[in-house]
């Protein structure tokens, strides 16, 4: 009888303990709230009735500093009933309105390139593939490039998916000469200049040195590009 009543006991302390879990909790959403940056806890956009929990439920990422976004109470539900709770009550405003403190920014936005569209491997870019956007500082990739000029007319080293920002290590500048293009091969002795005709093996950027055949020996020599259309054998 004596161990009857202790079970009986600690089952009742385990159902009220998961009771206790959200159950009854009331939760107020706020018209708008402002918020430090990071994660937004649901203490920080409602008034809460109910176990401490419910306000740590994350229902979303703040905007950068200056702009908005809002937290409609349909996604809030949603993300109570992932955070295992089902018994809370959503009242107050449809959707919050929600603002990150300009204070919160260690540092002031910085301007970005991003990519407007998904741009393909090995894809010369064009101005209507970009667009201007602003991240704070702490957020920004190194090496992000600020303007449309440091872009527009290199070639993508990899796929680029829409929205991600651009550096220096996605973009290269395309060959000046491509492999099977004809090129003059120019060879200086002293002062003296020659020229042959000769046909690319590689791709060329300014500066690199590529395999050329020229076209009178049949030989292969190594030359440096200069421009679009000569190399200069040394």
């Amino acid at each position: 009888m004596k161990w009857a009543a202790i079970w009986a006991l600690a089952l009742l302390v385990l159902c009220s303990s998961i009771a206790l879990a959200g159950e009854g909790a009331v939760i107020s959403l706020l018209e708008s709230a402002v918020v430090p940056g990071g994660d937004i806890a649901l203490r920080q956009i409602a008034h809460i009735e109910g176990p401490p929990e419910v306000g740590e439920v994350v229902v979303g990422r703040a905007p950068f500093p200056g702009q908005s976004r809002r937290v409609h109470r349909g996604y809030v539900l949603v993300r109570l009933r992932q955070a295992g709770i089902k018994d809370a009550v959503v009242v107050g405003a449809e959707e919050v309105e929600v603002r990150t403190e300009l204070e919160a920014a260690a540092e002031e936005p910085v301007r970005v390139l991003i990519a407007a569209v998904d741009i393909p491997y090995d894809e010369i870019i064009s101005e209507d593939m970009l667009q201007v956007d602003v991240l704070p500082a702490g957020q920004t990739p190194s090496g992000a490039l600020k303007d449309l000029e440091e872009a527009v007319g290199k070639r993508s080293t990899r796929m680029l998916r829409a929205g991600s920002v651009l550096t220096d290590a996605v973009l290269d500048a395309p060959p000046l000469i491509y492999r099977g293009q004809q090129v003059e091969i120019l060879a200086r002795v002293g002062d003296v200049s020659v020229s042959a005709p000769g046909i690319a093996r590689a791709d060329g950027r300014r500066g690199e040195l590529i395999p050329v055949v020229n076209s009178l020996s049949n030989r292969i020599v190594q030359g440096v590009v200069l421009d679009g259309e000569r190399v200069l054998v040394k």
